[in-house]
């Protein structure tokens, strides 16, 4: 995603947009929170918090550019 991103890959416009829904946006969302909620492992929950916030900003942002 980095890469499409930052532009560091030929690939044409809304290319980040749609890896993102053909490969993540049906079950990263769930890997997160899951991860989040580890009880028995602080630093994963921490992960899994992060990581859902920045899948909620990434599929609000794209909804806002559709």
């Amino acid at each position: 995603m980095a890469g499409l991103i930052g532009g560091d890959f030929a690939v044409p416009t809304g290319a980040d947009r749609e890896f993102f829904e053909k490969h993540l946006a049906r079950w990263i969302r769930r890997f997160f929170v899951d991860l989040e909620n580890v009880k028995s492992a602080d630093f994963y929950a921490r992960v899994g918090a992060l990581g859902r916030t920045f899948v909620d900003v990434e599929t609000e942002a794209f909804a806002l550019s559709a």
